[in-house]
């Protein structure tokens, strides 16, 4: 304990002198303080709870395709309807990577199916279809497609195995949105789609999640699980509120330390005072309190937040994919070069960068070396189930059971490509003097 709270201290020294830091979170420091006055009418005004979120949900599954979608508190949520809906349940078996979030894990855990976890696919960090076609069995109901970084993975692929043995196939498009494979929008070949949008993920809401499908029969049967289901707490929303305006406020490149700070006294003073809990914390084996419903439905705040995000989404996503080329160019001609992955250098792929992903055998080295700018403790995906406060055993992860997913864990390194506007040059600067040492 002495340790952990020592090393905290020394990242937030570390975080505090200097400036620009480059963190996971970027808050919403674009919007004017009428955009922010809206947000908080809409959180005193329960009366226009319907008309937000049903734009909200309309115009969210607009930029996926021409499908269908529902607004859920989190995204594990909206995988867990899908599934419901789909017929999965007890003696039933789900395929997804191991280079996941437990979340995604314990929402196939609550149906009462069993999450059979494979090997990633190295070159896309996406759920790679040869591991996939060796775990099928008569059990397979569902096969999870997840694109990682705004990298699409093998979907076509996958859609024929899911075909060949009778299972939906389920996009996971939580760190992916916009991006396309030989045209197609991710989200857009599997039965369903579910997409997160909480504070560390392409849109951000604080916290959230979308079921999209183009199946109108899925819809309906997701529909009715959803339609009727309760919101977040009142109390609970109030205090994403707030932490919408600390985010807005400090989780920038010029103050991320001081954001830091303020995060880890709300830590301490929920640990004095149990205020409730702001971010939805869910691990399956995990004693859960009750705090909120699962699933839940976004809140019409969270929804008039996302609507901001979607006002400015194709302008952004068009500055994400020049920042990923940006990057790209910065480490041609470097050592880094020979460990990016084949995918950005795939012609069918477009990409929407959320996070420049790659694997170096120094990963820990560059680590240190990233620390002086970029805050690397969250990095994705060191673990194969990410966030298994219990243990992997816990959510049914065998250590050893996929070692490619295992070595891709402890040799990746991921950079930010949602970058508040105008903080990118001394970022991609950074980035070149790390590449050099590669």
């Amino acid at each position: 304990m002495l340790a952990a709270i020592t090393r905290k201290l020394k990242e937030l020294t570390r975080m505090l002198g200097t400036r620009p830091y480059y963190g996971f979170v970027t808050g919403h420091g674009y919007l004017t303080e009428a955009q922010v006055t809206e947000v908080r009418r809409v959180l005193e005004s329960p009366t226009q709870a319907a008309g937000t979120v049903a734009e909200y949900e309309r115009r969210f599954a607009a930029v996926v395709g021409d499908g269908r979608g529902l607004a859920t508190a989190g995204g594990r949520m909206a995988l867990f309807a899908t599934l419901r809906a789909l017929g999965v349940g007890a003696g039933h078996e789900v395929i997804l990577p191991a280079f996941t979030c437990s979340v995604v894990a314990s929402a196939v855990l609550r149906t009462g199916a069993t999450p059979v976890f494979t090997n990633v696919d190295p070159a896309t960090f996406g759920t790679d279809p040869n591991a996939v076609a060796k775990a099928i069995t008569p059990k397979t109901r569902a096969i999870i497609a997840q694109h990682s970084f705004g990298i699409p993975c093998r979907v076509g692929e996958l859609r024929a195995l899911a075909d060949g043995c009778g299972a939906a196939l389920i996009e996971d498009c939580a760190l992916t949105v916009g991006s396309t494979r030989d045209g197609v929008a991710v989200g857009n070949t599997g039965d369903a789609a579910f997409f997160s949008t909480d504070h560390s993920k392409p849109m951000n809401t604080v916290v959230g999640g979308f079921f999209y499908t183009r199946d109108a029969g899925l819809y309906d049967a997701v529909a009715d699980q959803l339609t009727n289901a309760p919101t977040l707490p009142e109390a609970q929303q109030r205090r994403l509120f707030g932490q919408f305006l600390l985010e807005r406020r400090l989780a920038r490149p010029a103050s991320y330390g001081l954001y830091q700070l303020a995060m880890l006294g709300k830590s301490v003073l929920r640990r004095l005072s149990d205020p409730g809990m702001t971010f939805l914390d869910d691990d399956y084996v995990v004693e859960r309190t009750g705090a909120y419903a699962y699933p839940a439905r976004l809140p019409a705040v969270l929804a008039r937040i996302g609507l901001f995000e979607l006002d400015r989404w194709p302008a952004e996503a068009a500055r994400r994919e020049a920042l990923l080329q940006r990057y790209l160019t910065a480490a041609y001609g470097t050592p880094l070069a020979a460990h990016l992955p084949a995918a950005y250098a795939d012609p069918a792929l477009r990409i929407v960068a959320h996070r420049l992903a790659f694997t170096h055998p120094r990963a820990d080295a560059l680590k240190s070396l990233m620390d002086a700018r970029v805050h690397t403790a969250w990095t994705w995906f060191m673990d194969p189930v990410v966030g298994a406060r219990a243990g992997l055993a816990s959510l049914g992860y065998a250590a050893g059971a996929c070692p490619v997913s295992e070595r891709v864990g402890t040799q990746v390194l991921n950079w930010p490509c949602v970058v508040e506007q105008g903080a990118e040059d001394m970022l991609l600067e950074f980035f070149a003097q790390v590449a050099r040492q590669a």
